[in-house]
């Protein structure tokens, strides 16, 4: 309904002059309803889930209603002063995605004091990113894209890079440097102190290499800072070759413990 009113209106601003009042009534009407529309963008995550129809479609129109309005004489001679829709658009997305990321970013916050829980906290929160990701680009960026030329995509893809780098980073080398103090030693059969946690780095390790994976949808991303996160995880290399070391170990003295030959009289005779 309002994507036709104003196409009529733009039809008819030629034909039609309005006095001062009108006009600053119609701005003011505008400018409300991009604020309120701005303000669905920022939370479309919880608004518009994509697996519901009938909200992509609201969505949708919506979208359409402010491209339509970016093009509309009406609005520009009403407004000349504001910003363009398009630039709001992408605003709007960049504070929503922040205030989406740093609501489950409490998520690990609030597990500081153990190393374990911290970690797969972590991996959580980057699956939720990850996930966030594919979402995005199996249906919100189409539709951005081709009502209002935006990005989507691209977007969120910049913003979570910035969240990552900055707050990840540094978390992920402090507890890979933690991880450093386990030494083997000649006697078995125990799992080396950590050892769980060094497995779980590891995990934590492929959930950001798959984050960093999704840089291949974008026309260009040698500009992002996450492809070196591999350097995050450098402190953590000598746990994991110590874990090896120790399954290693253990899969010999099994071995050679099955390989014990038997004397003549423990053979069984049929």
């Amino acid at each position: 309904v309002l994507y036709k009113l104003l196409s009529a209106l733009e039809n008819l601003w030629p034909m039609e002059v309005l006095s001062r009042e009108e006009e600053e009534w119609l701005a003011e009407s505008f400018n409300v309803f991009l604020d309120y529309s701005l303000q669905l963008i920022r939370k479309h995550r919880i608004l518009f889930p994509p697996h519901y129809r009938p909200s992509m479609l609201r969505l949708e129109y919506l979208l359409r209603c402010l491209g339509l309005l970016s093009t509309m004489k009406a609005y520009w001679k009403c407004c000349p002063f504001n910003k363009e829709v398009r630039g709001e658009i992408l605003t709007a997305l960049k504070k929503g995605t922040l205030e989406w990321y740093e609501e489950h970013h409490k998520l690990v916050s609030n597990t500081r004091a153990d190393p374990d829980i911290r970690i797969h906290a972590l991996v959580k929160l980057t699956t939720i990113l990850v996930v966030d990701l594919h979402r995005g680009l199996d249906y919100y960026n189409a539709l951005f894209e081709s009502t209002n030329g935006v990005p989507y995509f691209c977007t969120i893809y910049k913003q979570l890079d910035k969240m990552v780098v900055n707050e990840f980073g540094p978390e992920i080398n402090t507890l890979c440097h933690h991880l450093r103090v386990t030494e083997l030693g000649a006697e078995p059969p125990t799992l080396p102190p950590g050892a769980e946690i060094g497995t779980s780095i590891f995990e934590l390790y492929l959930s950001v290499q798959e984050f960093v994976s999704l840089r291949d949808q974008l026309p260009e991303y040698k500009a992002f800072s996450v492809h070196s996160y591999y350097e995050w995880f450098e402190p953590a290399v000598d746990k994991w070759l110590d874990l090896a070391k120790f399954k290693a170990l253990n899969r010999i003295r099994k071995a050679a413990e099955l390989n014990r030959y038997c004397t003549g009289d423990y053979i069984v005779k049929h």
